[in-house]
């Protein structure tokens, strides 16, 4: 009885030569398991809740915020070792989910509301401030992109050595995942309050935590001073380290209690926190956030033995 080739077939999608074999990661926080998309293109469908409603005067459209994507990939001609990481993850042997997925056309990790300045939601979701002395609004004052921007409103005395504004990760974990060793960017514009606000010192910086959620290290941009006029740019750059159970990041501004002398304004824009494998900040894109997923085999088929061809599906479930 045959058992199959020792190799793949040729024109396989499994033994590509193309230069551009993209991968994905999926999994927990460790664990991340990296995965190589099977052809140059895969599935992407987004859902977004849209329906029709018929009137006695006419229609109204109803649509949801929020989106759903799902992912579909085929895998052929699969060796067992790495047939079974699928059905592992399906039939819940790595745990139950759900799990993080790293979607390597997902350039910008942060929420539309959160990548837009709040366009999205028109509303402060997916970030959060200190404590006393500090507010965030969505306005209209300015933006770099689209029609509003984050507006992070500081009095004096603020909680304790400053103020801190965090870019919150939507997945309700500590922060965003990444794989070790991935080289991250954070970056946006900054400026200060078109009225007759007081400038402020404001530090750019990214926090990395363990897999309980403290603190490790931090990364921290140039301190940019916030002055009228034009926005200004600023980028935060670093490697993710090895660490046990995984490691979380979280972009966050940072403002020295001691500069913030009296009421003022910071308005912030086209935010974006990305892998950046030339561990340079890059052109925005829109956010696409980063998904809780489950998955489910759809379909296996063997072609010789101790060979499988595997259908799957990745749901977001956040």
């Amino acid at each position: 009885m045959s058992i199959g080739r020792d190799g793949l077939p040729q024109g396989n999608p499994n033994v590509c030569s193309d230069p551009y074999q993209p991968t994905f990661w999926l999994g927990k926080p460790g664990t991340l398991t990296q995965l190589r998309v099977p052809n140059a293109d895969y599935a992407r469908m987004l859902d977004d809740k849209y329906a029709v409603h018929s009137l006695l005067d006419g229609q109204a459209a109803d649509r949801s915020p929020y989106a759903c994507r799902t992912w579909s990939f085929t895998h052929e001609w699969l060796k067992p070792d790495v047939a079974t990481i699928f059905f592992e993850y399906a039939t819940r042997q790595r745990g139950f989910g759900p799990f993080i997925f790293v979607d390597p056309h997902a350039k910008n990790l942060l929420t539309p509301n959160q990548a837009s300045g709040t366009d999205a939601l028109h509303t402060t979701e997916g970030f959060a401030v200190t404590g006393t002395g500090e507010a965030l609004s969505s306005s209209t004052e300015w933006f770099q992109q689209g029609e509003r921007s984050l507006a992070w409103t500081l009095s004096p005395p603020v909680t304790g050595s400053g103020g801190l504004l965090r870019v919150v990760a939507p997945s309700g974990l500590y922060g965003w995942c990444m794989p070790i060793n991935a080289r991250f960017a954070f970056s946006g514009y900054i400026k200060q309050g078109i009225g007759a606000d007081i400038s402020v010192s404001a530090t750019p910086r990214v926090v990395l935590m363990n897999g309980s959620g403290q603190v490790q290290s931090i990364v921290s941009g140039t301190t940019i001073v916030t002055v009228t006029g034009a926005a200004q740019a600023f980028c935060v750059t670093g490697t993710v380290p090895v660490a046990s159970l995984g490691t979380y990041l979280e972009p966050q501004i940072s403002v020295t209690g001691a500069s913030v002398t009296g009421a003022s304004v910071v308005l912030l824009d086209q935010l974006q926190f990305e892998i950046a494998p030339t561990g340079q900040c890059s052109t925005w894109e829109y956010g696409q956030g980063q998904q809780l997923v489950s998955v489910r085999v759809d379909g296996e088929t063997v072609p010789r033995v101790l060979r499988s061809s595997i259908g799957y599906v990745i749901t977001e479930v956040t």
